[in-house]
């Protein structure tokens, strides 16, 4: 969760739903982030989406763990643009077992 914080200083983060579709049709998501607790239809969405574009998928417990990791409200997903930050997060999910690959 600390390297979500350091992402999000970095200006590599995007949060909330228009942002994150944005930046999935642009082709900047590198990564998703999705909370475990997120409606099965947010869910479904992005794994869709992940699939389509060849996004890897990361898993973390909660929406407010997530919102809190980057100094916000409740998050249920959120993308990471930059591909280091991407990488390194993915090493660290299979390293703790939360990493989904699509």
């Amino acid at each position: 969760m600390h390297m979500l914080g350091l992402a999000k200083r970095a200006h590599a983060v995007r949060s909330g739903a228009v942002a994150c579709e944005q930046a999935m049709e642009k082709g900047q998501a590198k990564l998703i982030v999705l909370a475990e607790d997120a409606a099965d239809e947010v869910k479904l969405a992005y794994t869709a989406r992940a699939r389509s574009r060849g996004i890897k998928i990361v898993a973390v417990p909660s929406k407010i763990a997530l919102g809190n990791a980057i100094g916000k409200s409740p998050r249920a997903a959120l993308i990471v643009t930059d591909a280091g930050f991407a990488q390194r997060l993915w090493s660290m999910s299979q390293e703790t077992g939360g990493g989904i690959s699509v």
